[in-house]
């Protein structure tokens, strides 16, 4: 076995140590060779350098900060904003306070029955239970703490109704009909209408130009959507490669877009920079998700009002109905995977497969066997 180099131990493991001093101070870093310790050690040197080595003593809360800092640019608006607020709504009130060495599995059990006392569906529990996962696994690579702890914790079973059933759901005609007929006149009328006529997410829509729409090609590019960061709602790219992607334009898309075109042409009359939004807000910028699903509210009110009772929805359910109604008039599961910019056919499959039960009893009627 050849001599180690001066300063490395081997521990019985096979993994490198390698030891060094600062300030009269002694650091020990980890690494399956010398290459991986030397990074490491540079990394620690570093993080001497601004006073970040009291390992002992740091919170949660104080990693957090630090480990959200260095992510700062390497991922999507959203997810940062997502890490945040799960961490800053569902686990720092509760666990923020304590020291990353001290946090054990009781903690995270007592952070995941918290949760559930507040009332948090269990998918979102798991969510938070992902993030804060996350977070110690940052902890763990930066040689804070030995182990992860919530690596044995076991996600809770989802025991509610699925979403796609209440706000989630693919909407039936006496849902549609009236709708749409009392929507007339609410400013993102048509927005509603073009999701539903073409599977779009409501960021996409939100974020498409007038220049994204090809009518003589019968084509609408996505290329962006809408998203909502810590500073506010931002353009960005898809989040995924196949959510960028071509949407055919069929008769009833067309129609709606000329609607939308002919009116934004006596908007720019009134507004002269309107930024080239197919649906621009009332001043002419972006508009975002949270003003089309206030518009839906408003025309259930109104529905309500009028003695129509229908189950709250949010804009997601003008995607679901249309992959569902896709499916009904026989367009292929490849096809639709495309139109929606799924990345996997089972995602199209598991999550818009709504045959309705007279479509179910109708094709049962189909089977027949020779006996």
């Amino acid at each position: 076995m050849s001599k180690l180099r001066a300063g490395y131990t081997r521990r019985k493991n096979g993994i490198l140590q390698r030891q060094f001093t600062v300030n009269g101070k002694r650091y020990t870093v980890y690494g399956a060779n010398y290459k991986e310790c030397e990074a490491k050690e540079l990394i620690k040197r570093e993080r001497i350098k601004q006073g970040l080595t009291d390992n002992n003593n740091i919170t949660l809360d104080t990693y957090f900060s630090e480990w959200e800092a260095r992510r700062t640019g390497t991922v999507k608006p959203s997810t940062e904003r997502r890490y945040y607020s799960n961490f800053i709504k569902n686990i720092s009130p509760y666990i923020g306070h304590k020291r990353l060495r001290s946090l054990d599995r009781r903690d995270i059990f007592k952070l995941q029955q918290a949760l559930k006392e507040r009332g948090l569906k269990e998918s979102t529990i798991n969510m938070n239970l992902a993030t804060l996962h996350n977070i110690i696994k940052g902890a763990v690579l930066d040689e804070i703490i030995p182990k992860n702890v919530c690596s044995s914790i076991s996600t809770l079973k989802f025991s509610g109704k699925e979403a796609r059933e209440t706000i989630h759901r693919a909407l039936k005609d006496d849902e549609l009909i009236p709708f749409f007929e009392a929507g007339r006149g609410f400013y993102y009328y048509r927005a509603l209408k073009l999701m539903s006529l073409s599977g779009m997410r409501a960021g996409e829509v939100c974020a498409l130009l007038e220049s994204d729409i090809d009518l003589s090609a019968g084509i609408i590019h996505i290329t962006k959507t809408i998203t909502l960061s810590k500073k506010g709602y931002v353009i960005q790219t898809p989040k995924t490669k196949t959510s960028k992607r071509d949407i055919p334009i069929n008769a009833q898309l067309k129609e709606v877009i000329k609607e939308q075109l002919k009116a934004n042409k006596n908007r720019h009359a009134a507004f002269s920079d309107t930024k080239g939004y197919l649906f621009p807000n009332p001043e002419g910028g972006f508009s975002t998700p949270t003003s089309l699903n206030i518009t839906i509210s408003r025309i259930l009110d109104k529905l309500r009002r009028d003695g129509i009772d229908i189950e709250h929805f949010s804009s997601h359910a003008f995607r679901d109905t249309f992959a569902t109604r896709a499916i009904e008039a026989g367009m292929k599961p490849e096809t639709l995977q495309g139109i929606l910019g799924h990345k996997n056919i089972g995602m199209t499959m598991n999550l818009y497969y709504h045959l309705s039960e007279e479509k179910k009893k109708t094709e049962m009627q189909m089977i027949r066997l020779p006996f």
